[in-house]
């Protein structure tokens, strides 16, 4: 509902604070923490498996077009909210690493080397060549990938049938033959 409602930022964020499980299974936990330098505070930090803090930056679920088609080159490149995003996210990390022994100190969060997954969107909205562009931006960026928020609902889906199914390896349908 909250996704296909427009709602805001902030309500967006108060459902996956309370839902961080839509990650998956890469995250420990979310961190209490969400200083990442002075003067820098992040929508979301996770724990990942090795004990290190990555970053989730939340945008709008509304924001829309994600790519802009050129005519004279004949590809997609992003829109001028994905640009900002990206921008604000690599200046995050910087910040983290910059602030990695504060942060360690005061907050108790281990950086090394931070990653980032920015939520913005919805795939559901973007036509095959969009998609595409999209797969092509997220294999270019260094530790940064960007979701949609379809694509959290559908981790969300896959996560909880699994769950719902058979619950030992001898039952599960992909191991009958």
């Amino acid at each position: 509902k909250l996704i296909d409602g427009g709602a805001k930022e902030l309500e967006l964020e108060k459902w996956i604070k309370g839902n961080e499980w839509v990650f998956g299974i890469e995250y420990i936990r979310r961190l209490d923490a969400t200083r990442i330098g002075l003067h820098s505070d992040a929508d979301i930090l996770m724990e990942s498996l090795d004990g290190f803090a990555d970053l989730i930056e939340l945008k709008r679920a509304s924001v829309s077009p994600l790519f802009i088609y050129d005519e004279d080159h004949k590809c997609y490149y992003p829109s001028s909210d994905l640009s900002q995003v990206i921008g604000q996210t690599i200046h995050y990390l910087e910040r983290m690493e910059v602030a990695k022994d504060i942060l360690k100190s005061e907050d108790d969060v281990d950086v090394l080397k931070p990653r980032a997954k920015i939520v913005i969107g919805r795939s559901s909205l973007m036509n095959p060549k969009e998609k595409q562009a999209l797969r092509k931006l997220n294999d270019s960026l260094h530790n940064i990938e960007i979701l949609t928020y379809d694509e959290i609902r559908s981790r969300a889906e896959r996560i909880v049938e699994h769950y719902d199914g058979p619950h030992s390896y001898e039952e599960s349908p992909s191991n009958k033959k």
